[in-house]
């Protein structure tokens, strides 16, 4: 949120008649309140940690998110010069980060909190729900504000933690929401991590099953050191599931997919956003096998706004960010990790500067900045961040989007629940139940977009637009639903990102299936009613494939 700008009042003395003999004094200047600091600002530098995974099985999020704060706070420092955007350039605070390796352990995780806690003024990034909860006593004793890089919906009812989105438990009922908008009936299973993370998965499914009228047939969990997943999925064949539930992060996602495949069950799987990674695709020299059966079953649920492509009007944030990742790191390819850090940021430098706006980067005053900021701008990339003193105000996003490996197709079916408006209606809940139970209340209610499923007429146009790609005329690979041929690719920073005509801030990335043969990605759109990789097609209309 921007700050205020400031307005200097001068106050001009009139000249009394026998004063005009003497020469005129100048007015005394306003005096300024210097800005209190703290733990964590040295100088004119502010200290920000960074507990994350460098190493592991999940340091395929931790990396790229990292580098997303790391080119954000580039941006600040070089090119806006610092934070305190109304001070002089020369009394502007350089930001430093501190980047510890968590290892995706909570052990580990309290070990690099306690390591740092006394050099920083704030946690820029904690990632993982257990990790952050593994240390949430200490960050409420220390009144530290911390960056949570994950979607709890505990977080909001958290005075010193910074949400940073729509929760899990909104995007699963979101994307069940949208079932039951176009009338499918699921039979729903849940496979998830056996931790506070896959918490936040039961949660959601629980109760969007009950709201909506929907069965669970089947649950299955593995721990975050798990390498087979073949138990989980048959326990979901057994039990008959055609809709499960993904709370997990990349690799085992990858693994329980290539599980299933090697079972021939295709069931239409939906992830939480951190289920997906763009890597699972593979490269272009070597695609993984898996791309196919992706393609056919997989959607993952997130809340990102404006694609890669998208730069345009209310795309100004994308093309910024774009911008300054070919400046600051040109070897990063687009990546959803990476756009979720870099919108982190964003918001903490907002609260950073509201705080430099009220003279204080105390660690208590940097809580007061957060409670002031009521909202963050991303100019498109997302929704606006909520933020504010209460779990109510908190709540700034509860839209999804939901994508599918496809390979990534947005549908822009943005479900926004009544999450927002229902918390800011009710009372400010001052627990954790009354608070989670609010949210699992209005998530339910999306209110999906008037999207329909396909008909024969849309399978046979989708079957054309296929044939019609595969002419060595035709540049575009061709894409489910569309009703004209995609640009040319696009000349911008070669990065091989094409072009939507319709506008309809869809991303098209060369890492996904520009790299990949036609022979890898072609499946039968009709179906021949087996299940697997020929399967009916099930997708919703106007669903394409595109990248996270």
């Amino acid at each position: 949120m921007r700050a205020k700008r400031s307005v200097v009042f001068l106050v001009i003395g009139l000249l009394v008649l026998g004063a005009c003999r003497a020469a005129p004094s100048e007015a005394p200047s306003p005096t300024v309140a210097a800005i209190k600091t703290g733990v964590g600002v040295e100088g004119l530098t502010i200290k920000l940690a960074e507990i994350t995974p460098l190493t592991g099985t999940v340091a395929i999020i931790g990396k790229p998110l990292t580098r997303g704060h790391e080119v954000y706070f580039k941006y600040v420092n070089d090119v806006l010069g610092g934070i305190g955007k109304n001070l002089p350039k020369e009394q502007r605070y350089k930001v430093e980060l501190v980047t510890v390796d968590s290892q995706y352990l909570p052990d580990v995780h309290v070990q690099q909190y306690n390591a740092v806690k006394d050099k920083v003024l704030a946690i820029a990034q904690s990632l993982g729900t257990p990790q952050t909860k593994a240390i949430l006593q200490q960050i409420r004793s220390d009144k530290i504000l911390t960056a949570a890089a994950s979607l709890s919906a505990d977080w909001f009812k958290e005075t010193y933690v910074v949400p940073n989105g729509a929760p899990y438990i909104a995007q699963i009922a979101n994307a069940l929401q949208y079932l039951k908008d176009k009338g499918v009936q699921p039979k729903l299973g849940l496979i998830y991590q056996d931790d506070d993370y896959g918490a936040e998965g039961t949660a959601g499914i629980d109760y969007a099953a009950k709201a909506l009228g929907f069965t669970v047939v089947a649950r299955a969990s593995y721990k975050p050191t798990d390498t087979e997943f073949t138990a989980q999925v048959n326990t979901m064949k057994q039990a008959g599931a055609d809709h499960v539930i993904l709370t997990t992060t990349p690799t085992p996602s990858g693994r329980i997919l290539g599980a299933a495949a090697a079972l021939q069950y295709a069931p239409r799987w939906i992830g939480n956003s951190p289920a997906w990674i763009g890597a699972l695709v593979g490269t272009k020299d070597k695609p993984s096998p898996l791309v196919p059966y992706m393609q056919q079953n997989l959607w993952v649920v997130t809340d990102q706004g404006c694609g890669w492509a998208n730069t345009g009007p209310g795309c100004e944030g994308s093309k910024l960010m774009q911008e300054n990742m070919a400046k600051f790191a040109p070897d990063q390819t687009p990546d959803y990790y990476f756009e979720f850090g870099y919108v982190q940021a964003m918001g903490l430098h907002a609260i950073l500067e509201k705080a430099v706006e009220m003279r204080d980067l105390t660690r208590d005053g940097l809580v007061k900045a957060f409670e002031a900021t009521k909202s963050v701008d991303t100019a498109g990339i997302r929704k606006k961040l909520g933020y504010g003193a209460t779990c109510q105000e908190k709540v700034g996003v509860t839209g999804s989007t939901t994508s599918t490996a496809d390979l990534v197709r947005w549908s822009r079916a943005d479900h926004s629940s009544a999450l927002d408006a229902h918390l800011r209606r009710s009372g400010g809940p001052a627990d954790r139940s009354r608070c989670r139970d609010a949210a699992r209340r209005a998530a339910g209610r999306s209110s999906g977009a008037a999207h329909r499923l396909p008909t024969d007429a849309d399978r046979a146009r989708e079957s054309d637009l296929r044939a019609r790609s595969r002419s060595p005329a035709c540049e575009s690979h061709g894409h489910a639903a569309r009703r004209g041929p995609l640009r040319r690719r696009r000349r911008g920073h070669g990065r091989g990102v094409r072009l939507d005509p319709r506008g309809r801030r869809e991303l098209h990335h060369a890492r996904a299936e520009d790299q990949l043969r036609p022979a890898v990605l072609e499946r039968n759109a009709h179906g021949d009613g087996k299940s697997g990789e020929g399967r009916q097609d099930r997708r919703p209309h106007r669903m394409r494939r595109d990248r996270l």
